[in-house]
């Protein structure tokens, strides 16, 4: 049970917000994640709270190095069964390179990942986990588009790879409105003789105050 739980915190681990620049966020998100398996299914979801910052820490030429970290809450996660209830939090911190061509940034994500989830009281994980991944950023006018793609392994059968497409619409000079729609491709596995099947999503509204 404890290793399907894990699962869920997968979607969340991505960061938003412009490559080289100085800013605090905050955004307010649904998480749904749905095992399919011939014995208990699960299908949960519900409200998260994310804050997050960035740190442009160097830059010169077309080099250039962020310092990135974002904090979640999900609490009362439900669904199916229904006697379970599932609590998260989540802190991630990480050194985000970039070099840029031409109007891209391609950058790469090098960092750790700490969680820790309990349902209905029970303990289900608290790890922490190495977080690489590659991305790259984009804009048109006022719009950027910052797809990246991580790998996460918290030490549960289904390691697996996390997909994020953030994409920010400049309202002025120091506040950016972001929306964020996130999944998580997963090795299927067997546990208990059972093929275990996960589809998680999370979508996410919020602000950047950029400083």
């Amino acid at each position: 049970m404890k290793k399907l739980f894990a699962l869920l915190l997968l979607p969340s681990i991505a960061f938003a917000g412009k490559i080289g620049e100085n800013y605090v966020g905050a955004s307010l998100g649904e998480y749904t994640w749905e095992n399919i398996n011939t014995s208990n299914p699960i299908d949960v979801s519900g409200l998260s709270f994310e804050l997050r910052a960035n740190y442009a820490l160097h830059s010169e030429g077309n080099y250039g190095a962020d310092l990135s970290a974002q904090f979640l809450s999900a609490n009362g996660l439900d669904g199916t069964p229904a006697l379970i209830e599932v609590d998260i939090t989540k802190f991630d911190i990480l050194l985000r390179p970039y070099y840029t061509f031409q109007d891209i940034k391609i950058f790469a994500n090098l960092g750790l990942s700490s969680l820790s989830a309990d349902a209905s009281g029970l303990e289900l994980i608290d790890e922490n986990a190495f977080l690489p991944g590659v991305g790259l950023e984009f804009s048109i006018d006022k719009i950027s588009f910052s797809p990246a793609v991580n790998f996460v392994d918290y030490g549960i059968p289904a390691e697996g790879m996390t997909w994020s497409l953030p994409l920010q619409y400049q309202i002025n000079d120091s506040i950016d409105a972001l929306f964020k729609f996130e999944g998580s491709g997963l090795d299927d596995y067997i546990s208990s003789g059972v093929r275990q099947e996960n589809e998680l999503s999370t979508w996410s509204l919020g602000i950047d105050y950029k400083f």
